[in-house]
């Protein structure tokens, strides 16, 4: 039995209101997604399709002005609750369409289980939009964002941006007093020294050519420095709110909300690359939380939240020992590449010819199209469709070799030739 605690400490109410964990209660363990290919590359998907369906909402469909946005919540956390408030509206009157993931297990469920979930939202709303997807995920969820572009290599080709507000991204402060006796699984693997962290963490921690942003505060006292950290490159951005307002108090639970933190956000889904702190709007130092943001309704849902996580600290049930890594996860992880595929490969000058382009995407053991790549030839560019092709009608009039560059969103570059020879 998990003792009942009497007083919590301010950090443990910070992280229930923030859906990262829940307070040492008694508990009592208590139509298919579409995925943008027939067989995806990467580790099979254990989870059945009608979960993964149920766990996606996209209340304004996925279309807007702007890319779609995919807002995934910490450990405990309901995704109602965590964005209604905050970042859905603000965002949605910017114009991204936003969809909300809901976790197994309120979000305390085997990360690599939570992952699938994360997995199947990208390709669907990829396939269902025709364009790539930002991540933003707060607290644990700013971690297991991660997970999922390190381990299934078509999902860096179908991400924009990936963000994360206070990620946990190498432990939890609390994760180890927590599992002194029986916790869920998530709790576990928030330990600084998990197996979990460990591959997480390993080689590349930043994979895919993706701007990567991390947004903290020196005063979170839940997720305290190193812990929301990656060694990226770069291409991304780490930046403590202080960094733009000196002295500005902003707690775990509240990050999610604050109007630098949101301020960041918004600069990194409108720019190529991360956020950029210089970028910031005049005067945003002077607000606590965004305009349009309702102080009362803020307060509310970080109750409510907190609420919700401590009614489903034992839904994923307790456990003495880590669970176990996947196969996939004791591996290297992949290192796919960009394939350009140019049909014919020679021509004749001073003949209109027909070129075929396939753009694809290689792991070595597996292969995938690449919808939304951009191909580069004669000053001309091509787009290709849903099935990585494209097609083009053109003359050349002098013998040449003309390079054919591939710019596919995730990966690196490739490129070919083509030869055109005398008549």
């Amino acid at each position: 039995m998990i003792p009942v605690a009497v007083q919590l400490p301010t950090r443990l109410i910070e992280a229930l209101a923030a859906g990262l964990v829940v307070v040492l209660l008694t508990a009592a363990i208590g139509g298919g997604v579409a995925t943008a290919a027939a067989d995806p590359p990467g580790p099979a998907l254990r989870t059945e399709p009608e979960l993964l369906d149920a766990a996606l909402s996209c209340p304004q469909g996925v279309r807007g002005s702007r890319g779609p946005v995919l807002l995934v919540p910490g450990a405990g956390g309901d995704p109602v609750t965590v964005f209604a408030a905050g970042l859905e509206p603000v965002l949605e009157a910017g114009g991204h369409p936003t969809c909300l993931l809901t976790l197994p297990g309120a979000g305390f469920a085997d990360f690599q289980l939570q992952a699938e979930y994360v997995v199947a939202a990208v390709r669907e709303i990829a396939a269902r939009s025709q364009q790539r997807v930002s991540m933003i995920g707060v607290s644990s969820g700013g971690m297991l964002v991660r997970w999922a572009v390190k381990w299934w290599p078509d999902v860096r080709s179908l991400v924009d941006d990936v963000i994360g507000i206070a990620p946990s991204n190498r432990g939890f402060d609390l994760a180890a007093p927590l599992c002194g006796g029986p916790c869920p699984p998530a709790t576990r693997q928030l330990k600084s020294d998990s197996k979990y962290f460990e591959a997480l963490n390993s080689g590349d921690e930043t994979p895919g050519r993706l701007p990567y942003t991390v947004i903290s505060s020196a005063n979170d006292g839940t997720i305290s420095p190193p812990y929301p950290d990656v060694n990226g490159d770069r291409n991304d951005s780490q930046t403590q709110v202080q960094a733009i307002c000196p002295g500005r108090e902003v707690n775990h639970a509240h990050l999610g909300f604050d109007a630098v933190a949101i301020a960041l956000v918004r600069d990194a889904l409108r720019h190529k690359g991360p956020a950029r702190g210089g970028r910031m709007p005049a005067g945003v130092c002077s607000r606590i939380y965004p305009a349009g943001v309702d102080a009362s309704d803020v307060e509310e849902q970080i109750a409510i939240g907190a609420a919700n996580a401590g009614a489903n600290y034992g839904s994923a049930g307790l456990f003495t020992v880590e669970q176990p890594l996947r196969s996939y996860a004791q591996r290297r992880a992949p290192d796919p590449k960009a394939i350009l595929r140019l049909r014919p490969r020679r021509v004749e000058a001073g003949k209109r010819t027909s070129l075929s382009f396939t753009a694809s995407g290689s792991d070595r053991r597996q292969s995938w199209p690449l919808p939304g790549a951009s191909i580069q030839i004669a000053g001309r560019e091509l787009v290709t469709d849903s099935n990585g092709t494209a097609s083009l009608r053109m003359r050349i009039r002098r013998e040449n070799t003309l390079p054919v560059r591939l710019l596919a969103p995730g990966l690196a570059s490739a490129s070919t030739r083509l030869l055109v020879s005398r008549p």
